[in-house]
């Protein structure tokens, strides 16, 4: 059988959670991570259970977290997964100053009267940022040469609309888990 991917999760925002930010709870499926950002979560940024099953996670960003990756796979079985153009590892650049604003506090503002999320700064890259124009195509939509690492997409150096979160979550086919 072909690899099913049963969970897809693109451009949201963990924060502040007890445990990890993006956690995969023991699904015996493969997931996909595209355009994500996980800051401040109490253990992990992102935490994913090998299962034989193969993930793809791209352009993500886990920043200020306990710890910043872990996947439990043996060294053989972790090239089911793959990491591509993530900043998820210390060694990596990325600072305060890549970001328009790290204060979660603007979470709580009121939706706009339309009833859309207001405009934010957290997490949003500044135009400064070296991580504009450094991640690979997803077939998410983009602005500039490349996509940017993280949850938003910065459009001519200017602050984006705040784009809705992708979430999709199926259901296996008879006869997998």
């Amino acid at each position: 059988m072909g690899n099913i991917i049963l969970i897809s999760v693109s451009r949201c925002v963990s924060y502040k959670n007890r445990t990890a930010g993006f956690h995969q709870n023991n699904l015996r499926a493969s997931v996909e991570l595209f355009n994500n950002t996980a800051y401040l979560n109490g253990t992990v940024g992102f935490w994913l259970n090998d299962n034989n099953k193969p993930h793809v996670i791209k352009n993500n960003i886990s920043y200020k977290n306990e710890s910043y990756c872990y996947l439990t796979a043996e060294s053989e079985l972790l090239s089911n997964t793959f990491f591509i153009n993530n900043k998820i590892n210390p060694e990596y650049s990325v600072d305060d100053t890549d970001f328009q604003s790290l204060d979660g506090i603007q979470l709580d503002e009121q939706r706009k009267s339309d009833g859309s999320l207001p405009d934010l700064e957290f997490m949003h890259l500044s135009p400064e940022s070296d991580l504009i124009d450094k991640g690979v195509d997803t077939k998410l939509p983009f602005s500039g040469k490349a996509p940017d690492i993280g949850s938003f997409e910065v459009i001519n150096g200017e602050l984006d609309i705040n784009m809705s979160p992708i979430i999709s979550i199926s259901s296996s086919t008879k006869g997998e888990s």
